[in-house]
């Protein structure tokens, strides 16, 4: 199960980090199969070592183009 959830949370990352695609991070998490939003921002946290939001807003940065690898 923690290898599906990391699957999950890795996804919603790419979605976070693709500035073309425009996903907000309720979006972001709803497409990556979590329902739960506290709880996905809990693991992601634990994932990642920063809120999604950070992500999102770190992604729409000047000099960062296109999405970034994870």
């Amino acid at each position: 199960m923690q290898h599906i959830t990391a699957r999950r949370l890795a996804h919603a990352r790419s979605l976070l980090l693709n500035v073309a695609g425009g996903h907000s991070v309720t979006d972001a998490a709803l497409d990556s199969g979590f329902c739960h939003f506290g709880l996905f921002a809990r693991g992601y946290r634990a994932a990642f070592g920063e809120l999604p939001s950070a992500t999102r807003s770190a992604a729409r940065l000047p000099g960062r183009v296109g999405m970034v690898s994870v």
